[in-house]
């Protein structure tokens, strides 16, 4: 058996073991964020916001972004 990268390798693993892989994968699914706010409705990047968006990291993203009429 010949690997050329791990992705052909996850795939073996998969193949070979199919329950390891649902448990996985359903454990890395019990740790994400439940959908909130707007639930399944679309919405663009700036219009979503949280406590985390306005902060020290995006103040001179939101500055440039002010600076070029771009808000």
């Amino acid at each position: 058996m010949f690997i050329d990268s791990p992705l052909n390798l996850t795939i073996s693993l998969q193949k070979m073991f199919p329950e390891v892989t649902q448990e996985i994968l359903s454990l890395a699914a019990s740790v994400l964020p439940a959908m909130g706010g707007i639930g399944r409705d679309a919405a663009k990047g700036y219009e979503s916001e949280s406590a985390w968006s306005p902060s020290v990291l995006t103040t001179l993203t939101q500055n440039a972004a002010h600076a070029n009429n771009q808000l």
